[in-house]
């Protein structure tokens, strides 16, 4: 959510918010899965993860889930996927066109073979439909500032209260900050390409993301910090058909979180007012991903923690054992910082949201959790790997 139309003025992205004025802006829209290739599976199959055998990070599709350029063939689209894929060789092989190029060595940016495969994708398709997925990496981790353009401001920074505000933190979401403002740069080089072959009056962009920030308590989490993502779309020749600002959206949000870097099991149904979370492993702490207990912000808060110095808000994640049961009022407490499952507030939330998971689950074919057990990469407590790790395995 860090851009500067959802409201982040620290960093530029004049780009993506220049579709957000141009399109429709969605506030409230929520992935399926705070993690990358569950979550990128739900939205282009347009099933829970656990319905198809991908819940966990690294699991590929099967051989008979179809994926939206499937679809798209029978009626005649060609269908290209650029850069970050991440949903196995059953997913590829259903694009007409697997684009080479990738990322320079040392997050150095694109190569310059993107933009070329880019352009001569749209030549090979200038009488044809095309479907085209381009999955940027950044902001992903590892960052590296030297190689990347130093464009915002560290005095403009915004630090959340799970957060330690300190100044490896600082930088380490300015790098991140830094990294948006590149891939909003390169949003805006394909776009102008679309606008440049008149294009872009015909075609649909749609924008959103497949986690959240790649924080401590935020990526691989089901607080709206993991979930929560932008989602903009642009496209006037169908905008009257499409959107009309009096219906309502859904009325419940589920998601689900299961292995990465280490297992946990994790279901979570959310309201406009109310968030529920459900912890099956509430006896061991909270599982974070390997990219974030090896980010300055993770050591910043690991530090603080052995000096017994974090605030309540700041060592929440490492609780434990921890609430089975985890309900937030999101309107008065929008970072989820206050559970109120032992309140009588809470009780409106348990008199319906339990049920509503235990249904959704059902109808999904969701699997308990004692049934899938796989053991952790990386150590709870310390965040430390169990083996040795290597900058290609960020990209997950």
């Amino acid at each position: 959510m860090d851009f500067g139309y959802y409201g982040n003025k620290g960093i530029k992205t004049p780009n993506i918010d220049k579709l957000a004025i141009q399109g429709i802006c969605f506030q409230y829209a929520f992935n399926t899965s705070p993690q990358s290739s569950p979550s990128r599976t739900s939205m282009m199959t347009g099933c829970f993860a656990h319905t198809i055998g991908a819940e966990d990070l690294f699991a590929p599709l099967d051989d008979k889930t179809l994926m939206i350029p499937s679809y798209l063939k029978s009626a005649g689209y060609a269908s290209g996927s650029i850069l970050k894929r991440h949903w196995g060789a059953n997913g590829d092989k259903q694009f007409t066109t697997l684009l080479k190029g990738g990322y320079k060595p040392l997050e150095a940016g694109l190569e310059s073979s993107v933009y070329e495969n880019y352009n001569h994708f749209l030549d090979e398709n200038i009488n044809k439909p095309f479907f085209l997925w381009v999955g940027f990496v950044d902001p992903h981790r590892p960052y590296n500032n030297a190689n990347t353009p130093q464009v915002n401001e560290i005095s403009k920074v915004s630090i959340p209260p799970y957060l330690l505000n300190d100044k490896d933190t600082r930088n380490d979401l300015l790098d991140y900050y830094n990294e948006i403002s590149r891939m909003d740069k390169d949003i805006g080089i394909m776009i102008a390409e679309l606008e440049k072959r008149k294009l872009l009056d015909n075609t649909i962009i749609v924008f959103l993301s497949d986690n959240g920030l790649p924080f401590p308590r935020a990526k691989a989490s089901l607080y709206d910090s993991g979930i929560q993502t932008p989602q903009i779309m642009y496209g006037k020749s169908i905008a009257n058909l499409l959107f009309d600002n009096t219906l309502r959206g859904r009325d419940y949000i589920y998601s689900e979180r299961n292995w990465h870097d280490s297992d946990d099991y994790i279901r979570r149904v959310r309201t406009e007012k109310y968030k529920y979370i459900y912890n099956a492993y509430y006896n061991l702490p909270h599982g974070t991903s390997l990219d974030l207990t090896t980010s300055p912000s993770w050591y910043s808060l690991k530090k603080m923690q052995r000096k017994g110095k974090l605030s309540i808000k700041q060592s929440q994640i490492f609780n434990y054992p921890r609430p089975m049961i985890e309900i937030y009022d999101i309107v008065n407490d929008p970072f989820e910082l206050n559970n109120i499952a032992d309140t009588k507030k809470g009780v409106e939330a348990t008199r319906l949201l339990p049920g509503l998971i235990k249904e959704w689950q059902k109808q999904t074919h969701d699997h308990p959790y004692w049934e899938q057990k796989k053991p952790d990469a990386v150590d709870r407590i310390s965040g430390a790997p169990y083996f040795m790790i290597s900058d290609e395995y960020y990209n997950d």
